[in-house]
């Protein structure tokens, strides 16, 4: 096709705009094919053998090559590679025509650069279809080469003519002010500023209306003249020039005035705005040549309206690519939504096999669309500058995990190993744009994944530099693989947008080419660089100066680094407290590095614990010096590190995770814990009826996840008794339940009645208000110990409550403050405790986590009186696991669950001994009421596409389900509750309302029926 005229917005594939090369040494064959592509409007022209073919590329530039295969002198094989490595060839797709069906010439035909093959005797329609598929393609290819050029020097025009205007207006020796069609201030300059007086940037006057400065402005000018009307000019369609104005401070200005109008539309108004005072003494004077003046307007004139013009070309421009943005966004999506969505509902149905076969295809097809649609739209965004990073708390080694987990079953398919490790210190409390770094890591790891066979995958993370005093880190990523590798001669293209390794490779693994692109631009906004190490070779932007690795390492490693805050770390500590659970207990380290084990040993006698160590050498030396050390003693935990693959020598290179399994003291039901770098997901950690290994710990060892997992895993054991050891300073829980005020803020009257039987079974008092402001109020009139505030409220919420209660009182420790709300997304826990809170319960309250966190709480406030403060979140608030009768949430689905789970129906019962059957009612009847209401609000806000509103009906639906045991309700509430706050589209389809409406259904039945029982 001509590259010369531009493509239109909807290709028309015409077979008279392609020429078709036809290659053969045998006459009759290129007389058969050419007649049939003549015979479609194609033109054709050929060649009988493979010299000619290369010189008649040359000449005639043809769209599209019909190759033989098998040639005299030069085969079709050597033609093809020859084309490849000629640039002005290269991209011309080349079909094979072949009469062999063995594999090994098809692959031979495929790694030289063609991209389809037909075998004969051909079949007529199939090659005018082959051939009719990749010329559409090219063509398609080509017009989006084409239009992507063109919108890069659209783009690369408009930044231009943008900086000159903003250099010339903040330059000009005139106030400028332009606005809107509204009277917003959309344009001004320092100039401005400086003639009326205003005393404050200019900038500080953006976005604001005329209306803002009209008082200040109108007290300069004499005679009393408005100037709000003066600005707008509402009745002077036409531009107004020169028009003086008289300042009480004696001053003359002149004001030109210019409307913006676009078509028949008044887009605003343009102002300048020059002072004449000079000029007018001048006048006086001498008077002044009036030829000048009218240079001088001429003049003016005309640069304002090229600045009129160009302004609004410009603002033209960038809305109509914002709103182009938009329109591919939802037009894209809703369609393939659609597709994704009934055939999920159909894969649901009754079919035959080769049914569901053809309908997971169309659905596995979907996805894969969807991905690379997303994927071109977040491209589209970040080149716009559509695309702002989120900065909130965030855990590193969950982002990680979660990144791992997506690439798991890839890996798991191929038996890939996956290693993580810390290669130095991360500090715990980091704060960025959590999931664009996993964005980054998930392409990362999946091409890692894709383009290895065989071996590892290993992602390493170290702070490369940091500024303590600024809470500043840089963080450097590396994301290793035993792969193919990437040829020196495909580096360049790595990470240009819609580039991929080479042309097998992409029919092979498929994508947009966008990926590495993202990631360049992603780590540019969170201030890093990303570059490539393979074969010896660095592509991208390495630091200076960058030590290359190996040449002959298999496989490459992709790095990139960005840099990252803290969130200011809690200036109080109460490890004391935490500690007091490891007193006279004992702990049994084994390793095979002895520097290391010692290392542990001193850390763990820091804490109050008797460390003792074993060294081992081999599996068998392990096993022998286990039995020795557990048959002299019984220890509170077992410690066992674990050897990476590869890192450790001959003896341990075959100890993996199932012999450390098996070397588990299961009949003293010692816990054990496994430190080990490679990456488990959370079913192979905890697979079996009953694990050996009661926690995994990440290496290198982090202190203070070492600290959280001993809290975790001693305090479900009995301690042991003390006979001797070091005093503790004053009681462990000094005060009585009577001796706790507790005010429980708390929006939901289920949830209320549920914590009040809580606490009145604990022996706490407790007063109960509706929100934050409520709570703000009470506080206000008594003095209470402990606030449990719930996170979602009404009017305001507890987040927003718990910051002024901490301004309000400064540095006091008064009142502790629990947060109550379930674990919904990340970052949930670290914004609680960021705003002031001290401590960290989910919904559904459980009796033994309340019960501790009351406990921390009097402690807590206990030493805060003897000047210890603020302890840290107690550990079962944190970790809390889910009780029997609570599933698993990704297995939900999967289970029958009961409409109501009845573990949960007995405890609430038995918060009252007496009256738990009226009380069982009471809240049953208080659901009941409630439930219809929320569901109809949820169906309202779905309709309205209101995603706040869907959030907070969703979550107290939820969490009202969850207490009364409906399960499966509240699973279903919870994942809506996500979606909304993720703003996923799929929380929008209406199929929830009827699922939810369904579910709440079964929970009513089944209420009705336990209560006649009763």
């Amino acid at each position: 096709m001509s590259p010369s005229h531009p493509p239109s917005a909807i290709a028309i594939f015409e077979p008279e705009s392609f020429l078709i090369l036809v290659v053969d040494d045998v006459k009759d064959n290129i007389y058969v094919i050419s007649e049939l592509l003549e015979g479609e409007g194609y033109s054709t022209t050929f060649v009988t053998s493979g010299p000619e073919a290369l010189q008649r590329v040359t000449q005639a530039q043809p769209d599209l090559i019909l190759l033989d295969l098998m040639m005299p002198g030069m085969d079709g094989l050597e033609v093809c590679d020859r084309l490849k490595q000629d640039p002005q060839a290269r991209d011309i797709p080349v079909i094979f025509l072949t009469a062999s069906n063995e594999k090994q010439h098809l692959l031979q035909a495929f790694a030289k650069g063609a991209v389809d093959y037909v075998t004969k005797p051909f079949s007529p329609p199939e090659l005018l279809a082959r051939v009719k598929t990749h010329l559409e393609l090219k063509q398609t290819r080509d017009n989006l080469r084409h239009a992507l050029l063109e919108q890069a020097k659209t783009a690369e025009a408009l930044a231009c003519t943008s900086t000159r205007l903003s250099t010339l207006v903040q330059n000009m020796q005139a106030g400028v002010l332009m606005t809107d069609a509204q009277g917003d201030i959309v344009v001004v300059n320092p100039e401005f500023a400086r003639l009326f007086n205003l005393g404050f940037p200019a900038d500080l006057l953006l976005g604001k209306n005329l209306t803002a400065i009209a008082p200040r402005i109108n007290g300069l000018v004499s005679h009393g003249e408005g100037i709000t009307q003066d600005f707008l000019a509402i009745e002077y369609p036409a531009p107004l020039l020169k028009v003086e104005l008289h300042l009480q401070d004696g001053r003359f200005f002149e004001r030109d005035y210019v409307p913006i109008v676009l078509g028949d539309s008044s887009q605003g108004h343009f102002w300048l705005y020059r002072d004449i005072s000079q000029r007018k003494q001048v006048e006086v004077i001498q008077g002044q040549s009036l030829e000048m003046e009218r240079r001088m307007r001429q003049q003016l004139a005309e640069q304002n309206q090229e600045l009129v013009a160009a302004t609004s070309a410009a603002e033209a421009a960038n809305r109509s690519k914002g709103e182009f943005l938009a329109t591919m966004s939802h037009e894209i999506r809703t369609p393939m939504n659609a597709i994704i969505g009934m055939t999920g509902l159909l894969l649901d149905t009754e079919l035959t096999t080769q049914q569901k076969y053809f309908t997971q295809t169309i659905r596995n097809s979907g996805e894969t669309l969807l991905t690379l649609i997303n994927d071109i739209l977040d491209f589209s965004k970040i080149e716009a500058g559509k695309l702002d990073l989120e900065v909130y708390p965030f855990d590193l080694g969950q982002c990680l995990e979660e990144a791992l987990d997506v690439v798991m079953p890839s890996a798991r398919e191929k038996s890939l190993t996956l290693i993580r490790r810390f290669l130095t210190p991360i500090p715990p409390n980091l704060q960025g744009d959590v999931t664009r770094l996993r964005q980054i890591l998930v392409n990362l790891l999946s091409n890692a994944v894709k383009f290895t066979e065989a071996g590892q995958v290993k992602v390493t993370v170290e702070v490369v530099d940091h500024d303590a005093a600024k809470g500043e880190y840089q963080l450097c990523f590396a994301v290793q693989d035993t792969g193919i590798g990437i040829a020196p001669n495909q580096q360049q293209a790595l990470f240009q947008a819609f580039s991929q390794g080479n042309s097998s490779i992409t029919r092979r693994f498929g994508g947009t080419g966008l990926g590495l692109a993202i990631c360049v631009r992603l780590t540019a906004l969170m201030g890093g660089t990303i570059w490539a190490e393979s074969n010896g070779f660095v592509v991208g932007d390495p630091p200076d100066p960058w030590q290359i690795g190996q040449p002959t390492t298999p496989g490459s490693t992709f790095y990139f680094t960005v840099n990252l805050t803290v969130v200011p770390s809690c200036a109080y500590s109460a490890h004391n407290l935490r500690h007091s659970l490891f007193l006279g207990r004992s702990v049994l380290v084994a390793d095979y590095d002895e520097g290391r084990a010692t290392r542990m040993q001193n850390l763990l006698a820091s804490w109050r614990l008797q460390a003792e160590q074993i060294t081992f050498s081999s599996p068998a030396k392990l096993g022998e010096d286990l039995r020795e050390k557990l048959a002299q003693k019984t220890y509170s935990a077992l410690i066992i590190h674990c050897p990476h693959p590869g890192g450790s020598g001959e003896a341990l290179a075959d100890f993996d995770l199932g012999e450390i399994a098996a070397l588990g003291p299961t009949d003293q039901d010692i816990p054990v814990l496994v430190a080990t770098d490679i990456y488990l997901s959370l079913g192979e950690r905890y697979s079996g009826d009953k694990s050996p290994v009661g926690a995994w710990i990440r290496s290198p060892i982090n202190p203070d996840e070492l600290e959280n997992t001993l809290v975790q895993v001693l305090g479900q054991t009995e301690p042991p008794t003390l006979v001797s050891t070091e005093a503790i300073s004053g009681p462990l829980f000094p005060y009585a339940p009577s001796h706790l005020t507790i005010l429980l803020a708390e929006d939901n009257l289920i949830n209320q009645q549920v914590a009040k039987l809580l606490l009145k079974k604990l022996g706490y008092p407790v007063d109960v208000v509706n929100n934050g402001q409520e709570a703000l109020s009470a506080l206000a009139k008594g003095d209470y110990d402990v606030v449990l505030m719930d996170v979602e409220m009404p009017e305001m919420d507890g987040l927003t409550a718990t910051k002024q209660i901490r301004q309000s009182q400064g540095r006091s420790e008064r009142p502790w403050i629990i947060a109550v709300t379930a674990y919904s997304m990340e970052g949930d826990r670290e914004r609680c405790l960021a705003s002031g809170m001290n401590d960290y319960v989910s919904k559904p309250i459980r009796l033994e986590a309340l019960q501790q966190a009351l406990q921390v709480a009097a402690t807590a406030l206990q030493s805060t009186s003897q000047n210890t403060v603020t302890a840290l979140p107690s550990v079962n608030a944190f970790e809390a696991k889910p009780s029997p009768s609570s599933p698993d949430p990704e297995n939900l689905a999967s289970m029958a669950l009961p409409p109501i789970d009845q573990d949960i129906i007995h405890s609430l019962r038995e918060l009252d001994e007496e009256n738990g059957d009226l009380i069982l009612r009471e809240i049953s009847d208080i659901y009941c009421q409630t439930v219809p209401a929320l569901l109809q609000r949820i169906k309202m806000a779905i309709a309205n596409q209101d995603w706040v509103d869907l959030s907070l009906a969703a979550h107290t639906l939820g969490s009202s389900s969850a207490n009364l045991g409906a399960v499966l309700l509240a699973q279903q509430a919870k994942t809506l509750e996500n979606l909304a706050r993720q703003r996923n589209s799929r929380a929008m389809n209406p199929d929830h309302v009827s699922t939810l409406t369904a579910s709440y259904a079964r929970v009513q039945r089944e209420l009705q029926t336990m209560l006649d029982r009763l």
